[in-house]
């Protein structure tokens, strides 16, 4: 039981992270709406929100995955590296899931979602190299 609990946690804290992504860009349009460009048409935001959203996913979800690796590996006492793998390998096949059906332009797109996802796997295992040397014995 225990080990379907550890992948139930995973898959939670990967849709919790998507959940999280798209308020803080949701968040930021707002912002940017209000106090940056005010009074421009929904088409300007929307454009602004494909823009800045990849950038939003790519910076903060980062932080997140660190912190989220780094706080699983401080209250754990195993599968650190399985963790450090896993969270960002199912947020990106959530990610991958969720943009098919938009029919997005893989082309013009894949090189932002690499840069955004490489960052995400970056900051995984830079928290797991920085922490496991805190793992109790």
């Amino acid at each position: 039981m225990r080990k379907n609990k550890f992948w139930l946690k995973l898959i939670g804290a990967a849709i919790l992270l998507h959940i999280v992504l798209i308020a803080l860009s949701i968040l930021e349009v707002a912002i940017y709406s209000y106090l940056v460009a005010p009074d421009k048409d929904e088409a300007f935001y929307k454009a602004h929100a494909t823009i800045s959203g990849p950038w939003i996913s790519g910076i903060c979800g980062s932080l997140i995955i660190f912190l989220l690796v780094r706080n699983f590996i401080k209250k754990n006492n195993d599968r650190h590296l399985t963790y450090t793998i896993a969270l960002p390998l199912i947020y990106i096949a959530m990610d991958i899931l969720m943009l098919l059906p938009l029919n997005i332009n893989w082309t013009e797109h894949l090189p932002i979602f690499l840069m955004a996802n490489g960052a995400k796997i970056a900051a995984s295992f830079l928290s797991y190299f920085i922490y496991k040397k805190t793992i109790k014995k």
